[in-house]
């Protein structure tokens, strides 16, 4: 289990298109059958979305073959050596697995969990957890996306041991 860290994060813009997109953007619908507003979750996959290639892929020092790991039809989690056009996208993508690629795309090796978020009059407002650290290159993500809007925002880490702003 990990030490979580809790995120803040404020978007201003007087445009409410655009702060319309943002929140279409960093949020998603719980799959609950409902959509709502009220029900959305803080996400990071659709501002920064991961290569398909590599859900799943994992590589070790002590194996010959990249592997992928995968759940069957009967709930079982499998493994299966990555097929060459795999390996070749891998390469052309520079990552090997899912975990290395996170941490250098989101800063965290998991989404966002234990969120909430909430849509005003130009205005956006999210909090959410990360494990060990705060999601710093999705933060750039957002204000390299949206230069024009007013981004800020803090984080706090488990016992209010270290803290900081974005």
């Amino acid at each position: 289990m990990p030490n979580w860290v809790t995120n803040t994060v404020e978007a201003f813009h007087e445009d409410q298109s655009v702060i319309d997109e943002m929140f279409d953007t960093l949020t998603h619908t719980p799959d609950n059958g409902e959509e709502n507003d009220d029900d959305r979750r803080v996400t990071f996959t659709k501002l920064v979305p991961m290569p398909a290639v590599l859900e799943g892929a994992i590589d070790s020092r002590h194996r010959k073959v990249l592997t992928i790991m995968y759940t069957d039809d009967e709930g079982r989690h499998q493994e299966r050596p990555a097929t060459e056009e795999e390996v070749a996208e891998m390469e052309e993508i520079g990552f090997t697995n899912w975990y290395d690629w996170r941490e250098r795309h989101w800063g965290v090796k998991w989404d966002a969990s234990h969120s909430t978020a909430t849509k005003g009059d130009r205005s956006i407002s999210l909090r959410f957890d990360t494990p060990w650290g705060p999601p710093e290159p999705i933060i750039d993500a957002i204000r390299e996306r949206w230069p024009e809007a007013e981004v800020g925002g803090g984080w706090m880490t488990e016992g209010h041991e270290a803290c900081g702003p974005f």
